[in-house]
């Protein structure tokens, strides 16, 4: 009787930690699905502070005109203001391109995760890591907008990965974790700085809206207000707010990588899930804000 609990007590056990190890298991295939949200967020993001960059711009470049009567001035300004637009979209594309790699490198480590095969994955990993590692120094010394890149990086944090029985998968991430931990920091950096300009260029659009489009009619001479008087004073006002879902969007990228560090190590939990998602949430609510008060 006793030899048969103590079987019965190990088979218990026995079961816990294979339903520990596959909980640990599928939450590769939980952090695909969450880099996945992370990536369209962030490609959407960098599209819209494109848009706004543009605008911003396209405000600064009309007030000087009116100051330039100068033929030769306005051609000379009008070409200095688009190279430097046309530089800064293609920052945006690389930072995309470094999004989509990250992404696609997270799929396949969900699949090494459901195997053990070696069916070329890990290879296809591996190639990805690299082809992040090699975007890598244009975008840290890239700037977004008066924000150098370099200057939200912050320090290495060691990495410690769990041991798993999937052998491509345990040396997929002993060999690229720390890589991974360089990239996703590279990655929070781009997002710190993205969000900064957004800030500095939705100021000058609102700043611009605020006097054609709520002081001077409310101000000018005349019986009447403009239509649409009052939805342009609403997005103004409203755009202060913006402030706050941009300091929420910032987190996304942090807790990306706090939330890989974990996995890697075999230390994750729901928690962990439950926070990043609604970080990744957060630069989609400020998105929307931001194209729900350039359409008011």
């Amino acid at each position: 009787m006793k030899n048969l609990l103590k079987i019965i007590t190990v088979m218990t056990a026995l079961g816990m930690l294979t339903a520990c190890y596959s909980s640990r298991l599928n939450q590769f295939n939980d952090f695909a699905s969450a880099g996945k949200s992370y990536s369209s967020a962030m490609v959407a993001l960098t599209k819209e502070v494109g848009n706004l960059a543009i605008d911003a711009d396209s405000v600064v470049l009309l007030e000087i005109r009116d100051t330039d009567t100068d033929i030769d001035t306005r051609i000379k300004n009008y070409k200095n203001h688009t190279k430097s637009l046309q530089d800064f979209l293609t920052e945006l594309q690389r930072i995309r391109q470094h999004t989509l790699l990250l992404n696609k490198y997270f799929i396949a480590l969900s699949a090494l995760a459901t195997t053990d095969l070696n069916t070329g994955i890990g290879a296809e990993a591996s190639s990805l890591a690299a082809q992040m590692q090699a975007l890598h120094p244009a975008i840290e010394n890239a700037s977004i907008g008066d924000a150098p890149i370099k200057d939200f990086i912050g320090g290495v944090v060691p990495m410690v990965v769990a041991a798993y029985k999937q052998k491509v998968l345990s040396t997929e991430l002993k060999k690229n974790a720390t890589v991974l931990e360089r990239e996703l920091e590279l990655q929070s950096a781009a997002l710190e700085a993205l969000v900064d300009d957004y800030k500095s260029d939705v100021d000058i659009l609102m700043a611009r809206r605020e006097i054609s489009e709520v002081v001077d009619p409310y101000l000018a001479e005349t019986s009447s207000i403009p239509e649409g008087w009052e939805n342009a004073r609403r997005a103004v006002l409203n755009a202060s707010t913006g402030t706050e879902m941009a300091a929420s969007a910032v987190q996304a990228a942090k807790e990306l990588k706090k939330t890989f560090i974990a996995l890697v190590a075999g230390k994750s939990g729901q928690q962990d899930f439950d926070v990043l998602f609604a970080d990744i949430n957060a630069i989609l609510d400020l998105i929307e804000s931001t194209k729900t008060e350039r359409e008011d």
